[in-house]
């Protein structure tokens, strides 16, 4: 279930129940935002400044929706991609520095629909993007592109194989890039990959997701923690309950830690580990509030794998369907949500400040309030802390020309 908007796919998954379910539930939810509240809510004065509207008919700048966020080089500037040409297919790598001096450094080419699929990594002077495709016989591949601009292909996986919706990719301690993907596999539920980053690139396949495992369809990239082992989540879980967070020995060995209790307790976003060993993750939804289905949480999971909720959603003003969450230089977690807050008419997402044992949470920015003009709407992707120690994100919507927005936030 990948949460794409406007003329994009809702969801990955082939055949659509669940997804069907899951976006009638999401309007019921739009049209209920406004209606609650949470009482232990900060508002702040935190100033956001947009760097950069996409969509608009400037040669260069015809791409929009940059729905996976942003990654910082060690040029110092920032680098993403969209996933909207102006012809509805394709996409582009982008570069825009802290000031907002904005490049479209490549643009995917039409063919099969290419577009990219995750988060882009940095690795030894290239960018490299997961690139997924609009017609399952074509296969999902990994692309490099130069910092100059320069994209060859690294690897093109065989549709029977590691297969759609591909994961960001993330370093191993072997050197090694590790990845996973919500679909493919023996039992078309998922797998967890690594690739060699040197030609000829061996892919291996190092674990199957079935549905006899206690959870499948993992969209988030993994972890690399400071015990050595892997860390991820997974989307789905048993019938009765949400995704799950699963610990992968560097030999393979695969074991499911925690399972959310929720039936919605979908969990999509990657954790993150303090300098304690604490992990923190949210899901996108799920929970309870006000004795209803609630609009995600942000969850701490010891070292112990003990997990505890620091914060409901409560599909209100302080905001509902949150990303991934970041450590800031104060210690605090940063995060977005997609919906809520007190953005006109309806809600159209959040930046918050939460602190790591839940006693305090503050909404930075509502989006489409009226304080900054076009400042977007759906901030669905995870922010970074820059090397400036300000704050940095995208909508996926919203802005000048409707077609997302880059903006810096300093808390």
């Amino acid at each position: 279930m990948k949460r794409w908007f406007g003329m994009r796919t809702v969801s990955g998954l082939t055949g659509g129940g669940l997804a069907r379910r899951t976006w009638i539930r999401r309007l019921i939810l739009v049209a209920g935002f406004g209606l609650s509240s949470y009482l232990g809510l900060h508002v702040s004065n935190a100033q956001l400044t947009i760097l950069h509207n996409f969509g608009d008919t400037t040669p260069g700048n015809e791409w929009s929706n940059p729905l996976f966020g942003l990654i910082q080089a060690p040029d110092g500037n920032f680098y993403g991609t969209t996933y909207q040409s102006p012809k509805g297919m394709g996409g582009s790598t982008y570069q825009i520095t802290a000031g907002g001096a904005f490049t479209t450094i490549y643009h995917f080419p039409f063919v099969s629909h290419k577009r990219t699929a995750a988060r882009l990594l940095y690795y030894n002077g290239e960018l490299i993007a997961p690139v997924g495709t609009k017609y399952a016989n074509t296969g999902p591949l990994l692309a490099a592109t130069s910092l100059s601009g320069v994209t060859s292909i690294l690897y093109k996986f065989s549709p029977s194989g590691v297969q759609t919706q591909l994961s960001g990719l993330i370093v191993g301690s072997d050197g090694n890039l590790y990845g996973t993907s919500s679909r493919g596999g023996s039992s078309e539920l998922g797998t967890i990959y690594k690739i060699s980053p040197t030609p000829p690139y061996t892919v291996t396949v190092l674990y199957t997701f079935s549905s006899s495992s206690e959870g499948f369809e993992p969209e988030a990239e993994l972890l690399l923690a400071k015990d050595g082992n892997y860390y991820g989540t997974t989307n789905i879980g048993r019938p009765t309950n949400g995704g799950t967070i699963y610990q992968m020995t560097p030999a393979g060995q695969v074991t499911f830690l925690y399972e959310f209790p929720g039936a919605t307790d979908y969990c999509q976003a990657p954790l993150i580990q303090d300098a304690n060993g604490n992990f923190y993750g949210s899901t996108i939804e799920g929970g309870t509030f006000s004795g209803k289905i609630g609009g995600g949480y942000v969850f701490k999971m010891s070292p112990t794998f003990q997990v505890t909720i620091l914060h409901q959603f409560g599909n209100g003003t302080d905001g509902s369907w949150p990303s991934a969450v970041v450590l800031g230089p104060n210690g605090n977690l940063y995060g977005t949500t997609m919906f809520g807050g007190t953005g006109k008419p309806a809600g159209w997402g959040t930046v918050f400040e939460l602190s790591t044992d839940g006693s305090s949470y503050t909404v930075l920015h509502n989006f489409a309030d009226g304080s900054v003009p076009n400042d977007g709407r759906l901030p669905n992707s995870p922010l970074i802390v820059g090397s400036d120690n300000n704050l940095y994100g995208t909508t996926d919507v919203g802005g000048t020309t409707y077609g997302g927005t880059i903006f810096r936030i300093s808390p």
